[in-house]
């Protein structure tokens, strides 16, 4: 576990569950950010690690014990390693065994091997439901498993809309964010070659020329940082840019930014758009999957092309030079985060799919 929606969803629902449920949360790995443990501690909820890695040959059968002392009743797998160890695991269980729920929460033709695809498609018909946050994205894995799923479901991801809240004066800490820049532009998540950052550095001339005191805070951490750091470099723009790493609470990075970017070649669903919204962040991202099914271009947003560098830098400017755009863009954007992704909506409906595969097993 680490950084990213994946994780936040997980969080989410075990501290929103409904006292009909007792949830469990194993992560194969070790890695989990402290405020993901100490969260899950203060919600009650077991955590275990199991320590596993791709070359562990004990770890299957150490992850096969753990799910047969528990006795779930339902396993909800979540990124590449759940979703082939985990479901495995769980299918060479004796009857009855859990019904699996398989999150996917990227386009799997990018994300995962020829192999990892493979093995997806021989098992997808075992597993009672597929579950996805976005209908985009459910196209793109209902062609890759070759149309065997018995069922992909769509349910969108959502935040606390009451904690990301737009603040009428800045805080301290958002003020040192902004350094005393007139123009403050952001991009939070992983750096990685999904994210296509790169394409965001290079809009980055043309923004300062319209205005030198520009600045870009990079949020996050990841595999690309170095090569991103040397791209700023090349560009001759490292003045300008601000590689923070992982933030603990992003709520003073929304309140110090004007924009937020988000420049992917895809989406699972990009919960970073859901949290500007309701923090009233007018947005500028990219034409892809899972982007274009939660912000909508002209009304939640400014969409444009992937890799089109100067098309982004072109949609920023936009937004600084008309404030009636950023107002209609802001306004529109908290009423979708209200009415459609708070973290309330994604939970029941979530635990009412459980209820379903469940009643489906005639449990």
């Amino acid at each position: 576990m680490g950084l990213g929606g994946a994780q936040s969803m997980v969080v989410d629902l075990v501290e929103l569950h409904d006292a009909r449920f007792s949830p469990t949360v194993i992560s194969l790995r070790d890695s989990i950010l402290p405020q993901y443990g100490s969260r899950l501690h203060s919600a009650g909820v077991p955590y275990r690690s199991m320590s596993l890695t791709h070359r562990s040959l004990m770890g299957p059968l150490r992850l096969r014990r753990a799910l047969a002392d528990g006795k779930y009743d339902v396993l909800h797998a979540h990124l590449d390693f759940s979703n082939s160890a985990g479901i495995l695991a769980a299918l060479s269980l004796p009857q009855p065994r859990p019904a699996i729920v398989s999150q996917i929460h990227l386009d799997p033709k990018f994300q995962n091997s020829a192999a990892f695809r493979a093995t997806a498609r021989t098992i997808a018909p075992y597993v009672d439901s597929h579950l996805v946050a976005t209908a985009s994205l459910g196209k793109k894995v209902n062609a890759t498993l070759q149309h065997r799923a018995r069922r992909v479901e769509t349910i969108g991801l959502g935040v606390d809309i009451e904690r990301f809240k737009k603040c009428q004066t800045r805080s301290t800490s958002a003020s040192c964010l902004r350094g005393g820049a007139n123009r403050v532009i952001g991009y939070i998540g992983r750096l990685a070659p999904q994210k296509n950052i790169e394409s965001l550095l290079r809009s980055m001339p043309d923004m300062l020329r319209a205005e030198p005191s520009t600045r870009l805070l990079i949020v996050g951490d990841g595999p690309d940082k170095a090569s991103l750091e040397a791209a700023c470099h090349s560009l001759g723009i490292s003045a300008a840019v601000t590689f923070t790493g992982c933030v603990k609470d992003v709520t003073p990075v929304y309140e110090a930014i004007d924009v937020l970017v988000l420049p992917s070649w895809h989406e699972g669903f990009g919960l970073v758009l859901v949290e500007a919204m309701a923090m009233e962040v007018p947005i500028v991202a990219t034409e892809s999957t899972g982007i274009i099914d939660v912000v909508e271009n002209g009304k939640t947003a400014l969409l444009v092309p992937c890799d089109a560098s100067h098309d982004m830098s072109q949609a920023i400017l936009k937004l600084y030079d008309d404030k009636s755009l950023r107002q209609r863009l802001t306004t529109s954007g908290r009423q979708a985060a209200e009415s459609k992704y708070s973290r309330h909506q994604m939970t029941h409906r979530i635990e009412e799919l459980y209820d379903d595969v469940l009643s489906n097993r005639g449990r």
